[in-house]
């Protein structure tokens, strides 16, 4: 009897323990995951940008690129904007996150949540380390290659409901990494939430 309540105390413990780690990791998860896996930086855009981010931009543009709210959830995300222009808007209509560390650093990796609404009508996303486009963790300038992220298939004209999550292997020394929309039309925008970059 004694071994049984023993059992089940430790049962009792353990799932307990599980419970407090999931409800901590929801609750606060970038501080959990800066703490546990050395993030380098952790933007939830739900205050002040961290100093070492830039927004720029080329174009005339509708609704400007920055923080808003989400009209699906309520959540803070930064949108890279929607452009004046109707079609074939290529790199004359583009937003750019910039992040500039003060030294080079080893990047492990590099994720973020996105999501494109109201359509899907243009805007690629594309990742530039140190002014070069990311292919496959190559350090090359290599060819550009659109659809890094952004809402596939492309051009369905269909916008998203919920978020995905990208995640990119740098694994490499960085100093300047961009994330890049281009082809921004007047119809839809694309959305980014929780950016790590380990």
């Amino acid at each position: 009897m004694r071994k049984k309540i023993l059992v089940l105390g430790v049962l009792v413990l353990a799932v307990g323990v599980i419970v407090a780690s999931l409800v901590m990791a929801y609750w606060n998860r970038a501080e959990l995951r800066r703490r546990l896996l050395g993030v380098h930086l952790s933007e939830d855009f739900e205050g002040d940008l961290d100093p070492r981010i830039s927004i720029a931009s080329t174009g005339a543009f509708s609704v400007p690129p920055g923080v808003s709210v989400s009209q699906i959830n309520g959540e803070n995300t930064f949108s890279f904007g929607k452009s004046q222009c109707e079609m074939s808007c290529f790199s004359q209509y583009e937003t750019t996150l910039r992040v500039v560390f003060p030294t080079p650093t080893f990047v492990r990796a590099l994720s973020f949540r996105e999501k494109e609404i109201d359509s899907n009508w243009g805007s690629d996303g594309i990742v530039l380390l140190d002014g070069a486009p990311w292919k496959k963790g190559s350090p090359g300038l290599g060819s550009l290659v659109f659809n890094h992220f952004g809402r596939s298939p492309h051009n369905d004209q269909l916008g998203d409901q919920e978020f995905r999550h990208r995640e990119f292997d740098i694994c490499r020394e960085v100093t300047i990494v961009e994330l890049r929309v281009t082809d921004i039309t007047t119809t839809s925008s694309v959305l980014i939430d929780d950016l790590f970059i380990e």
